[in-house]
């Protein structure tokens, strides 16, 4: 019966199965550590906003949506203790806590935004000896609970989508939704597009400095500043670039526009990149294949 819907197993990517799998246990004085700061923080907060509310000191309304948003945070993971060791929590239990711990920090971090503006609103309204109206600050406070609501049913929907990647997190803190598509693994597309910039432009600064070769003298190196590459495989370049063309599987080539008979490459990881001399806009060339693919604009 455990089994029988989905929401109803343990999270994890072998859930389904009802073998268990071991599981590393995470360190017990951490994860106490890390509940007892979570729950200080929240009784410390809670008790601010009792103190607050039953005396006869005024606060502002955002202060107090700051406070209680700070304290959802730290009882989002707080929800799971009791789970956050040994056999994977249930999964509508992790899901829930999962999305939960997604939409607080935007919660807490448009509380803060606006306790800001209402701060300076009142204090701008006091130095001008004006009457600031309370219809803005309602307005406002809606922002809350929507970037809040947003975020808790976008990670909601997307865990449900595919309930395998809602697993808990090694140190057993809290649970999360992982991300398992990788976009440079596997066959996919060259993408070639053109920035906006003069002719001519120096603001392609270098990021990790390639090597050129010729095909008379490929033992001859140095650095090449006008192609470059970044660690994702971004080249950044001042040179016009052409087609991208795979003739073998480990090498690929950019035949420029106005120098087709250049025997000029550039050597960037293992791939060989042609390049012309003349001066243009500058190109991003974005390489998100490894090998497989033959040929793209």
């Amino acid at each position: 019966m455990d089994f029988a819907f989905p929401l109803l197993r343990r999270a994890g990517p072998a859930a389904a199965r009802p073998v268990v799998t071991p599981v590393a246990v995470p360190a017990m004085r951490t994860i106490i550590a890390f509940d007892m700061l979570m729950a200080g923080t929240f009784l410390v907060l809670i008790m601010s906003v009792l103190v607050a509310w039953f005396s006869k000191v005024q606060r502002v309304k955002t202060w107090y949506l700051l406070l209680l948003t700070s304290a959802g945070y730290c009882l989002s993971f707080l929800i799971r203790i009791g789970h956050q060791t040994g056999p994977p929590p249930p999964l509508h239990f992790c899901l829930y806590s999962a999305s939960l711990i997604y939409a607080a920090p935007p919660g807490a971090a448009a509380a803060a935004l606006f306790f800001v503006i209402e701060l300076h609103l009142r204090l701008s309204s006091a130095l001008f000896s004006k009457r600031m109206s309370d219809k803005f600050i309602y307005w406002v406070a809606w922002g809350i609970p929507i970037s809040h609501g947003v975020v808790f049913w976008t990670s909601l929907t997307i865990g449900l989508s595919d309930v395998t990647r809602v697993r808990r997190d090694p140190s057993g803190a809290y649970c999360h939704i992982v991300d398992t598509k990788n976009t440079f693994d596997g066959d996919h597309s060259c993408i070639i597009s053109r920035l906006d910039a003069h002719h001519g432009s120096r603001d392609c600064r270098p990021l990790v400095p390639a090597t050129r070769r010729s095909e008379n003298d490929a033992g001859k190196r140095g650095r090449l500043p006008s192609a470059l590459v970044h660690p994702h495989g971004c080249i950044y370049s001042h040179r016009r670039f052409g087609h991208y063309h795979g003739r073998y599987p480990h090498e690929r080539f950019i035949k420029p526009y106005n120098n087709p008979s250049s025997s000029d490459y550039t050597s960037v990881r293992g791939t060989r990149i042609r390049y012309s001399e003349g001066a243009s806009p500058c190109l991003l060339l974005q390489i998100e294949a490894a090998k497989g693919l033959s040929d793209a604009v």
